[in-house]
């Protein structure tokens, strides 16, 4: 590993997992070299993509040698982000998704905002279906610092992507993202920062653009992975069993909210294709059920939602079925 190497000239490693995203990886890779900030490498990732993902990175890189091309087998989207951080030779590591961008400024933005205190230093991210703009977007000045508890709460309450964030390359020493989590890896990342006691400063700065992809795994209807989302949040759970019964009540809580995600989406489907998903809906009640303590701390719709599952199953996906159907509707 190279994270200590405190002599490298590079200030910025920025690490791109890449598979199968030939059709957005231009765009992504392009809004890194329109920075403003120049002293970057970018480790491009390509996990074993079938189409010309590959190729496409080979060509950004050999008009720029300060983009390096590994690649790997399939391995998953933690075990690329991993090599990644392996191989940085940056004071400070970032990451981006292949079907993501950054504005223009985010680097300089980042960098020139960090503090000595500061382990992390992160911005907010604005959504995006697709209209691609490289611009320079205005920092307001305006930013805040989290740690210890506070950092985990909000991550417990949503501040759960590793993008949009720059980490000091020490700081990631000892923490890795879970290989055997294919949606929620992030968050538990994380989670393992947080709790090591550091800092992360958090900007007034729209730097980050999340692309709305409707094939990605969170936004599938459903998928075989898609459990991972629940059994994410039970690791969550059991991490913050040390923590305050405050931080513990989030977790708990947010475990159910996961599970009437899941159930949602399972509500999609007509019975035929739900008893392909028997073991979805076998873990969902598992965890309801471990978790229904944490029930007052849902909103009353869902606590109604998981009451009914719980006890008039057939009363819930009809009616949940109904509900969902009149949402696809308006999407």
């Amino acid at each position: 590993m190279k994270l200590n190497d405190e002599n490298s000239s590079v200030a910025i490693s920025i690490i791109i997992p890449i598979y199968n995203t030939e059709m957005y990886l231009t765009r992504c890779i392009e809004s890194v070299e329109t920075q403003t900030f120049k002293e970057w490498e970018l480790i491009l990732i390509d996990d074993g993509s079938t189409d010309d993902s590959l190729q496409l990175c080979e060509k950004f890189a050999q008009k720029d040698n300060r983009i390096r091309v590994i690649h790997t087998e399939n391995l998953g989207v933690s075990m690329a982000r991993n090599l990644g951080i392996n191989e940085a030779n940056g004071k400070c590591i970032t990451f981006i998704d292949a079907d993501d961008w950054v504005d223009t400024a985010f680097l300089e933005i980042l960098w020139n905002n960090l503090q000595p205190a500061d382990d992390v230093i992160g911005c907010r991210l604005r959504r995006s279906k697709g209209d691609f703009k490289v611009e320079k977007k205005g920092y307001s000045g305006d930013s805040w610092i989290s740690t210890g508890e506070e950092w985990v709460k909000e991550i417990l309450q949503g501040n759960t992507r590793c993008v949009t964030k720059m980490y000091r390359r020490e700081y990631l020493e000892g923490v890795c993202f879970k290989s055997e989590l294919s949606i929620g890896e992030d968050m538990f990342f994380l989670l393992e920062l947080a709790h090591k006691g550091g800092t992360i400063r958090n900007l007034d700065y729209e730097g980050y653009i999340y692309y709305f992809n409707p094939e990605s795994a969170m936004n599938r209807d459903i998928c075989d992975s898609y459990l991972d989302q629940i059994k994410c949040w039970r690791y969550a759970y059991s991490r913050v069993q040390e923590d305050t019964e405050e931080v513990r009540r989030i977790a708990g809580k947010e475990v159910l909210v996961a599970v009437i995600q899941v159930l949602d989406k399972l509500a999609r489907l007509d019975f035929k294709e739900r008893r392909y998903y028997k073991k979805y809906v076998e873990q969902c009640r598992k965890a309801c059920k471990t978790f229904q303590r944490y029930l007052p701390e849902l909103r009353r719709n869902h606590q109604l939602k998981i009451i009914l599952f719980l006890g008039a199953p057939r009363i819930f996906w009809l009616l949940d079925g109904i509900y969902q159907q009149k949402e696809n509707v308006n999407e």
